[in-house]
Formats: structure tokens, C-alpha cells, sequence
């Protein structure tokens, strides 16, 4: 993580330290984002009669979740749940900002539309097992998300 953040901050020398620390905040958070989707949406996967489930593919998604909560490396900061709300609110200073945000939101709403997917309360507790604070955040809260999507297919 180290090498990365260091290209990163040399390549965007720029957009000064703030910046910098709030975009590389911010990839770091689409990182986990996009991994907890992939993790999601494989576990979500029906398995076609007598197919097992691939092993090697469910202990590297138990690797993947094991690091995405390393709190530890300094490098490695996606925002946090407290900060989650303030990013909503978020004016971009950049393009790059605005897209990251952006493509944040739309993995947000991807873990919102699985969670609000018709399968047993237990299956869906299945797909979202050991998941970062931020996306139970967004499961818990998913709930009231689920309303409006079930009101367009009405």
C-alpha cells in the first residue's frame, strides 16, 4: 500500500496534501466498496445442481474481507461510517472527486439492491457475512431503500 499511496501522492503533487489525502480516502473506499460487491454478488450466485461451490474462490473472498478491516496500515483508509454522510454532502474540488464519489454511490446503491433482493433474511445474512461497519451500515439502513424500489415494480 505504501508504493501505491506514494505513486499516487507524487503523480497528483497538485491537488496539495488535503487533496490528495481525500482522494486517495476516497479510492481506498471505492477498493472496498467494489470488493464487498464482487464478494456479494458471487455469494449470491445460484449453484447449479450437484456444482460445488468453488472453495479457493470462497477462502480468497475470507482473505479479501480480512483485509479490507486492517486498521493497522496507515495507507490503507477508506472513510468511515461517521464520515459517510458528510461525503453525500460532498462539493467536489476536482473531476477526479466527482467521479470517485460518484462511482462510491453507485457501489453503495449495488450492496443496497442486494440487499433488498427477495431471498430469506438468512440467505441475505449469508451473502453479507463479515463484512466492513460500512456496509452493514448500508444493509441495515437498506430497509427503508427497499420501499421505493419495491413501489417502481408495483
Amino acid at each position: 500500500m505504501r508504493a501505491h499511496f506514494e505513486a499516487f501522492i507524487h503523480a497528483n503533487r497538485e491537488v496539495g496534501a488535503v487533496g490528495a489525502d481525500m482522494i486517495w480516502s476516497l479510492i481506498c473506499t471505492e477498493v472496498l466498496l467494489r470488493s464487498c460487491r464482487d464478494i456479494v454478488a458471487f455469494r449470491s450466485e445460484p449453484l447449479k445442481p450437484g456444482e460445488p461451490v468453488d472453495q479457493a474462490t470462497v477462502e480468497n473472498n475470507l482473505k479479501i474481507l480480512a483485509n479490507l478491516k486492517i486498521n493497522w496500515c496507515e495507507f490503507f483508509k477508506p472513510i468511515g461510517e461517521e464520515a459517510w454522510e458528510q461525503l453525500k454532502m460532498l462539493e467536489s474540488n476536482s473531476s477526479l472527486e466527482k467521479c470517485l464519489k460518484s462511482q462510491i454511490l453507485e457501489r453503495e446503491e449495488e450492496l443496497v439492491q442486494f440487499s433488498c433482493s427477495e431471498v430469506s433474511a438468512e440467505r441475505a445474512e449469508e451473502w453479507f457475512a463479515g463484512m466492513p461497519q460500512l456496509v452493514q451500515k448500508f444493509v441495515k439502513s437498506s430497509g427503508s431503500a427497499c420501499e421505493p424500489q419495491l413501489k417502481k415494480g408495483q
